[in-house]
C-alpha cells in the first residue's frame, strides 16, 4: 500500500472515530436526561399513590357515616 493511501485512510479513520466520540456523546446526554426524566415521573408517581391512598381512606370513613 503507497503512503498516500495509507494517509487518505487513516485521515477516513481520524474522522470515523470522531464521528463515534461525537454520537457517543449525544447518546450519553440523552441517557441522562431520560434517567432525569424517570425519577421526576417516579417521584410524581409516588405522590400520586399517596393521594389515592389518602382519599381511599376519606372514602371509606364516609361510607361507615
Amino acid at each position: 500500500m503507497e503512503s498516500t493511501q495509507l494517509a487518505q485512510q487513516v485521515t477516513w479513520l481520524d474522522e470515523q472515530h470522531r464521528r463515534d466520540r461525537s454520537e457517543l456523546a449525544t447518546l450519553q446526554q440523552r441517557v441522562e436526561s431520560q434517567n432525569t426524566q424517570i425519577l421526576e415521573l417516579s417521584r410524581k408517581l409516588q405522590e400520586a399513590e399517596g393521594r389515592l391512598a389518602s382519599t381511599s381512606a376519606q372514602l371509606t370513613r364516609f361510607s361507615q357515616v
